[in-house]
């Protein structure tokens, strides 16, 4: 899937979802909003490349939670 109105649209329907997860790990709205977001463009890049993922939203989930635990040590004292 390479196409950008597909993406889009996989986009619009989990990134809601998706900032509302992270928030729980971060308790910081900018900082959930930035995981997601990343995590949509390194998915995208994916995709881009020819990787195939088979089920795209747990994937998604499984990328917000594993950068929410990257960030959770740096600015745990912060």
């Amino acid at each position: 899937m390479t196409d950008i109105s597909e993406f889009e649209t996989i986009f619009r329907c989990h990134y809601r979802p998706l900032t509302m997860y992270a928030l729980r790990y971060t308790e910081n709205i900018d900082d959930a909003e930035d995981i997601v977001q990343q995590s949509f463009i390194d998915i995208w890049e994916r995709l881009s490349g020819g990787m195939a993922i088979d089920n795209l939203k747990a994937y998604l989930y499984t990328s917000v939670r594993n950068r929410c635990y990257n960030y959770l040590p740096h600015n745990r004292f912060v």
